[in-house]
């Protein structure tokens, strides 16, 4: 999707864009294994400061759970492309905010899953 944003005061003008496409995929095969993945694709533009950022994020899984053993596995990668930060805005009547989040770096873990 995409979301513009244009915030005027008496004093200032702002303009932000954002573009998100995104794909989730979820996949099941060989009957218990699942995996499931999702990309996302950011441009931010703030028009007013004349900035620019593009960056994507991305994260992996991979699971088996038989449901005839309570014994199940997952192999997950979060933030595949170790992406530093992102960015985003907002506004009310009485601010306009304009916000650069930390995220956490990639991220692989091994899950044992056992159910009760």
């Amino acid at each position: 999707g995409q979301t513009l944003g244009n915030y005027n005061s008496d004093e200032s003008n702002y303009s932000f864009v954002t573009t998100e496409p995104f794909v989730n995929i979820n996949y099941e095969f060989f009957k218990n294994f699942l995996t499931t993945g999702s990309i996302s694709y950011y441009q931010y533009v703030n028009r007013s400061f004349n900035e620019r950022s593009t960056y994507s994020l991305a994260d992996f899984s991979l699971s088996y759970q038989n449901d005839k053993n309570k014994l199940g596995f997952e192999f997950s990668i979060r933030n595949i492309l170790n992406v530093n930060s992102k960015n985003s805005n907002s506004f009310s009547n009485f601010i306009v905010s304009d916000e650069n989040t930390f995220i956490l770096p990639r991220i692989m873990m091994f899950t044992i899953k056992y159910k009760l």
